[in-house]
């Protein structure tokens, strides 16, 4: 899903939250360009940097909360994914702790090919 939104795909994206049985009715273009596009650019922000310090962007997960809320908000489906939840608790935590550690990571590992 994060190669998805990486690459600004809408397709993808709706193709994924598809196969984890989470897709809707409302999927669309214009769903997809207010709701679920600001989201994918916060969360792959880390991801177009060779690395992203977190030191300097103390404030990433803080700058989450409106998008993810907007999500969360609109987001009206009938199944959510028990996996989508683990994950995305998990990975919300692990960027937290690395805030706090003033981390620099590099989350996205390139393919040369």
């Amino acid at each position: 899903m994060v190669k998805a939104y990486f690459e600004d795909d809408p397709d993808a994206v709706f193709a994924i939250y598809d196969i984890l049985g989470m897709s809707h009715k409302d999927f669309n273009h214009d769903y997809y360009n207010r709701v679920l596009r600001p989201f994918g650019q916060w969360v792959t922000e880390p991801y177009r940097e060779s690395h992203f310090d977190f030191a300097k962007n103390a404030d990433y997960t803080l700058r989450g909360k409106e998008p993810m809320e907007h999500l969360h908000h609109s987001f009206k489906i009938d199944y959510l994914a028990k996996e989508f939840i683990f994950h995305n608790r998990t990975y919300y935590g692990l960027l937290q702790i690395f805030e706090k550690m003033g981390a620099t990571v590099s989350l996205w590992a390139k393919d040369d090919n």
